[in-house]
């Protein structure tokens, strides 16, 4: 049945959809009415999922106001053999976004729109094992998973990298942003050290020939999936498995890497924000031209069979990117911060009819969970925690299927989306009206100009010295001072405060459909009071199904966290808790013994019996011998040395002292005798004497 479904092409598998669709089958991949056993024997199709990091709204070449028309025609020629969605919708900023597609709940039901509070360390925190990812999801219907990119979900164990979630196989980067070329974190992540990011599998990169010959990051990203698509079904673990390939670019996330074969593309834009920005983009569209040349030329295992999906993680930074005509940017959730320039392309999985079409109903990323997890035939029952067992996510493959066959529903899956839910910010769009309050983000109409650009830097060749101040190294630099990566770039335009404010108490209300700049708060119009108060209760509504959880932590601190970096110079998993620390010493005398004899009233001199390697730790031990009347409340011993390169430091111990009856002892505390001659320092009270010891 497969090698006769094959062989008729990609027709008749949509016209079976189809045919199933009208006969209420309640599921693309399976169903009753006795069709049940033709339907299991189609193939899955493989999916692709390819998800630019902070692309603009209008940084793509079909949006009539876009510098990137004629720039991109990899891009350009899927979008028009695809369908267009015209309400995507994504989260304001990027790692909430890839935590509601691998769970397939909204970050107020995962815990992640705590991300950058103080109760969210990244570094420290990750998604909890309760809820079954994407690929864990998806490798129950039989599909071979493999993710490339950025991760930025967490990595303090491995059972919380890429693999440990699902992912049969894994390269990538596995925090929110590094550099392109030498592929280190910016600083901000790893202590403000420039530390390489760069894993594979379950181990560091470090014998990648990428890293090894600073390969910018979305040639790399196309090298891997040239080699994924021409090597799938081709291995023991591939053969026979329809292929789930999730993408996530690097690009267009700052550092943002002028590469010159990239920059020449636009030789009618100055040397700025737009061209460098631009030419980012245009990066990522040669990785999709390799794809769509490995699609082609493997089409005995993709052609028509593939679904790849186009998609974003948020709007555009404020002053980089071009979210024209939507208001506002990354970090907020005004419609330039979270809608998105989303499209499907399937040539035998979605029908001809969807080429030039639309989906017009609400999408979000959380859907992608339920949908693909119909086409792959899985139930999604019991993939979270208690009270969270449920995906968010609803089931739009018929709905997908009915508009690129030129008759979309009369009632979308979707009517509603909570774009945002803390007790910072809220956003919600129901229906036509979408309800904003808080932290809304940046609030203007950002012009297409070209502005400064700090984090605009030159593609290295070799790697820097320990000296060098490349405006990356730079920018890592400033990144690491910042509070959160949201402090940064949500300032917006400079030169004032923003325009809009919006309060619980007064929220500002949009009709985004007839409104797409939301400009006209319909929240002042005494008109839409019924419209805000219906806003208002589904806000209330959705607070308190929110999660109450915790977050998968580490017990690792800050502090620990950073010793652990600059030690490894990589970033690596490091475990659940730190090692517990070693017993406390018993007193015990060992060869730095001090035996001293009372000279004069404050002032003792000391000679030590016995030596002591240098380098070794033993306990410092002050005796009391032939002393009368040599009653201390304390001691304190303080060293002062230099070591074989001339450096100068000083160790203190201090404890109780020695009891007034001779012969007794005070252990002070634990020293490493670091050099030949040690000069002593004992405290007595006020008073101070001194004594010179010299280690034999």
């Amino acid at each position: 049945m497969t090698t006769e479904l094959g062989s008729v092409g990609g027709s008749f598998r949509h016209i079976l959809l189809h045919l199933l669709l009208l006969e209420g089958v309640c599921s693309v991949f399976g169903g009753t009415n006795g069709i049940h056993s033709a339907v299991v024997e189609l193939p899955k199709p493989s999916i692709i999922f390819l998800l630019p990091d902070d692309l603009g709204y209008n940084n793509v070449p079909w949006n009539p106001l876009s510098i990137s028309r004629g720039h991109m025609p990899n891009i350009q020629a899927m979008f028009t053999e695809g369908m267009s969605m015209s309400n995507a919708y994504v989260q304001r900023w990027c790692t909430p976004t890839r935590a509601a597609i691998q769970t397939g709940r909204f970050p107020y039901r995962n815990g992640w729109n705590l991300y950058g509070t103080p109760e969210f360390p990244e570094e420290l925190s990750s998604i909890p094992l309760s809820f079954e990812l994407l690929p864990a999801m998806l490798k129950r219907g039989g599909y071979y998973t493999a993710a490339l990119g950025k991760w930025h979900l967490g990595h303090f164990a491995q059972e919380y990298t890429p693999q440990g979630r699902g992912y049969d196989s894994y390269f990538g980067f596995l925090l929110g942003s590094e550099t392109h070329d030498t592929h280190n974190s910016w600083g901000r992540h790893t202590c403000n050290i420039g530390v390489t990011d760069l894993f594979n599998g379950t181990r560091a990169a470090n014998d990648s020939i990428y890293y090894r010959n600073l390969t910018y990051s979305p040639e790399m990203y196309a090298t891997e999936l040239e080699r994924l698509i021409s090597q799938h079904g081709m291995t023991t673990e591939t053969v026979g498995k329809p292929l789930f390939l999730y993408m996530a670019f690097q690009n267009n996330h700052a550092p943002y890497t002028e590469v010159d074969e990239y920059m020449a593309r636009f030789p009618d834009l100055p040397m700025g924000s737009r061209r460098t920005y631009n030419s980012n983009m245009a990066a990522v569209d040669d990785a999709v031209g390799v794809l769509r040349s490995a699609l082609a030329g493997n089409s005995a295992t993709f052609g028509n069979s593939t679904l790849v999906v186009f998609t974003q993680d948020n709007g555009g930074p404020a002053q980089i990117a071009n979210n024209l005509p939507l208001r506002g940017a990354k970090f907020g959730v005004f419609e330039g911060g979270v809608r998105s320039n989303s499209f499907l392309w399937g040539p035998g999985v979605l029908p001809p009819t969807a080429a030039g079409a639309t989906f017009d109903g609400i999408f979000h990323l959380v859907d992608y969970y339920s949908t693909f997890a119909a086409i792959a035939g899985v139930n999604t029952d019991h993939t979270g925690p208690q009270g969270f067992d449920q995906p968010d996510g609803v089931n739009q493959w018929e709905a997908v299927l009915a508009a690129a066959g030129g008759t979309p529903p009369k009632q979308w899956p979707r009517t509603e989306v909570v774009l945002d839910l803390s007790s910072k910010i809220v956003a919600l769009r129901s229906g036509n009206y979408k309800i904003i309050w808080g932290s809304i983000g940046v609030t203007d109409v950002i012009a297409d100009e070209d502005y400064p650009c700090a984090d605009c830097c030159p593609f290295r060749r070799s790697f820097p010295s320990h000296s060098s101040t490349n405006a990356c190294d730079a920018a890592s630099s400033r990144a690491a001072q910042l509070d959160t990566e949201q402090g940064a770039e949500a300032r917006g335009p400079p030169g004032g405060a923003s325009a809009i404010v919006c309060t619980a108490e007064a929220p500002c209300v949009y009709d985004v459909v007839h409104d797409v700049n939301e400009s006209i708060n319909l929240a002042l119009d005494p008109a839409y009071n019924a419209t805000v108060a219906m806003l208002q209760s589904r806000v209330a509504f959705h607070q308190q199904q929110a999660w109450t959880g915790p977050i998968a932590k580490t017990n690792f601190t800050a502090a620990q966290y950073c010793d652990i970096v600059r030690a490894a110079n990589w970033v690596l998993p490091f475990g659940y808790a730190p090692p517990a620390p070693p017993p406390a010493p018993t007193p015990r005398d060992l060869a730095a013994v001090l035996e001293g004899v009372w000279m004069q009233p404050n002032r003792e001199e000391f000679t030590i019996v016995a030596g002591v390697a240098v380098g070794v730790s033993a306990d410092l031990v002050v005796r009391t011998l032939n002393c009368s009347g040599c009653c201390w409340e304390s001691l304190t011993a303080r060293a002062r040395y230099t070591d074989p390169t001339n450096t100068s430091a000083t160790i203190s111990v201090s404890g109780p002292a020695p009891s007034c009856v001779p012969p007794s002892r005070a252990l002070l505390g634990s020293i490493t005798l670091a050099s030949r001659t040690i000069t002593w320092q004992e405290q007595e009270g006020g008073d101070r004497g001194w004594a010179n010891w010299t280690k034999v």
